[in-house]
Order: structure tokens, then sequence, then C-alpha cells
């Protein structure tokens, strides 16, 4: 008799856990949303009307960093790529020092030998650098300017590094000495859209390679880690030639660093959903408006989108 109920009993704990554990199913959530006209002005409230029970509605407006289409963008060929750094030279008279580079097949292996295997276009006629004084004296720090590379881009996803080559001849006159101080590559989009690929010198991630005179190379402050600037310090009149290249990660001139975003309007912990939503477009164009609604638990998400163009006119 114990044991039949201890059977039993075992049953029942078996059937209870089991039902415990039933997936319960996400529901794909009734939504609608509708307006009163789909052409507007400038500055005109845009009342956007409700229908359904989503539990989580997300609004995309079509508007430049809103657009539905690029919430997962993370590559897109820009109409225009640019590099712009900061220079400054020191004092001396042996001038053209320094020299920027560009190369696609660079192999990432960062010695001489593999320096000199890679093709590197010279871009330093489409930068100004610090000025080299007939006197001697010292250029005072220099913005490059934006400088054009978009001709490096591609319509894949080949990565370019960037380097600067530091080279001084032994003779009678001077080596001066560089500094570079900034770093930004940037890609600008069909839209306007301006995303920093490299947003400073640190995460260029630049490694100095000594080709020549070990006495003389690239130095990092504070640190290799985390620099604000690099320096390639020279020597006095009559110092053995002396070859850097200061080399960066590989960078893809493609990468979009944001991806757009909307804007959340009803979620799970909204005590009183709103039955409408009411925006204002600041400018006149053609804009494509998403709606997202969907419910989720932890591990499943079911949702619908609804679209609608609304025209914004002057």
């Amino acid at each position: 008799m114990k044991i039949q109920q201890s059977i039993r009993l075992r049953m029942l704990l078996l059937i209870i856990f089991l039902t415990a554990c039933e997936k319960k199913e996400i529901e794909t959530p009734h939504f609608d949303v509708q307006t009163d006209a789909l052409s507007y002005k400038v500055g005109q409230e845009v009342t956007f009307k409700f229908s359904g029970n989503a539990e989580n509605v997300v609004f995309w407006s079509g508007e430049k960093g809103r657009n539905y289409a690029y919430k997962d963008r993370i590559t897109e060929k820009g109409v225009l790529q640019t590099l712009q750094f900061t220079s400054a030279a020191g004092q001396g008279t042996q001038n053209d020092n320094l020299s920027i580079k560009i190369s696609r097949d660079f192999n990432g292996i960062y010695d001489a030998a593999n320096i000199a295997k890679a093709s590197w276009t010279d871009i330093t006629s489409r930068a100004v650098l610090s000025p080299n004084p007939v006197t001697g004296a010292a250029g005072a720090a220099t913005s490059s300017g934006a400088v054009n590379i978009s001709d490096q881009a591609t319509d894949g996803d080949v990565p370019v590094y960037f380097a600067f080559r530091y080279a001084s001849a032994s003779n009678t006159l001077k080596p001066r000495q560089w500094t570079i101080s900034s770093f930004v590559v940037s890609n600008t989009l069909a839209d306007g859209t301006v995303n920093n690929v490299v947003a400073n010198l640190g995460l260029a991630g630049f490694k100095g390679i000594d080709v020549s005179n070990p006495s003389f190379q690239w130095a990092f402050t504070p640190n290799v880690q985390s620099p604000t600037s690099v320096t390639m310090t020279a020597g006095n009149v009559g110092e053995a030639a002396n070859e850097d290249w200061l080399v960066s990660v590989p960078v893809k001139l493609n990468q979009v660093s944001l991806s757009d975003y909307g804007i959340p309007i009803i979620s799970i912990t909204t005590l009183s959903p709103p039955k409408d939503y009411k925006y204002v477009f600041a400018a006149p164009g053609v804009y494509k408006v998403v709606f997202h609604a969907f419910n989720q638990d932890v591990a499943e998400k079911t949702g619908i989108i609804k679209e609608m163009t609304i025209t914004i006119v002057p």
C-alpha cells in the first residue's frame, strides 16, 4: 500500500513538474496605426492613433538617425571617406622627413620585411603638414584638413592600413623631429550622417617599426596603449640615416559606428499604454514611418511592422 502511494505521489509530482515546464507561447500582437492625413506642414503636429494590444511599441520616424531600415547597419560605402590628423615639426634644416601612406595589401605583420612587401600609396600631397621654416625654427602644430581618401574605399569590406614614414639622411643638415597628436578617419553616408570609423589616435592602434638606426624610434605619450601623441625624435647633424614607420591597425573605411535607433513608446512596464502618439517633423521631405509592435519574454520575441509614408511640406 505504501509503495503504491509512493508511486502515485511521484507520478503526481512528475505531472506538476512537466506542466510547469511547458513552454508558454508568445502571441503575435494585434496592432494597427492610423493618421487623419498623410501630408502635413513643417512644425505641424502629427497624431498617430493606435489600436490593438501590443506590449511593446517602438517608433521610427524615418528621419536621419531614426530609419528602421538602418537599425542593424554596420557597414555602408559612404559618399566620402576622410582622414584628419595634426602634425608638428621640430627645429631643423633638413625638411620633408615625414610622409603619409596607405595600403590595402599589408599583411598585418609589423616588421621591416613585411612593410617592404606591401604596396603603399603616398597621400602626403593631399594633406597640410606643419611648415618647415627656412630659418630652421619649429613649425606650428597644424591640422591636415579633411584628406579625401575615398579612392581607397572598396565595395567590399577590405581594410586599409595607414602609415607615417619618417626618413632622415646623413648629411650636413639637422633633421627635424615630428609629432602626431590627433588622428580621425570618417565615413560620410548618403544621408549626411558622419561616422567616425577611427575616433582618436589611441583607437588607430599605431605600432612603431624601426627600419634603420634603432637609436631613434617613435615614442608614445603617455603610453603605447592610450597615446595622445606620438613623436619621432631627431638626431644631430651627421647622424646616421634613419627610417621608421608608424603603422595603424586595419581600418574598414565602410564601417558604420552608430546604427539608427527608434523611440520606445510602449513597454511591458507601461501602466496605462497610450492610445496615440504625437510627433512633429522639423524639415520637409517624404518619410517612411515605421511602428514595430512586439511581445517577448526572455526566450522569444514575436511582432509585426506597420509602415506608412508621411509627406511633410514647407
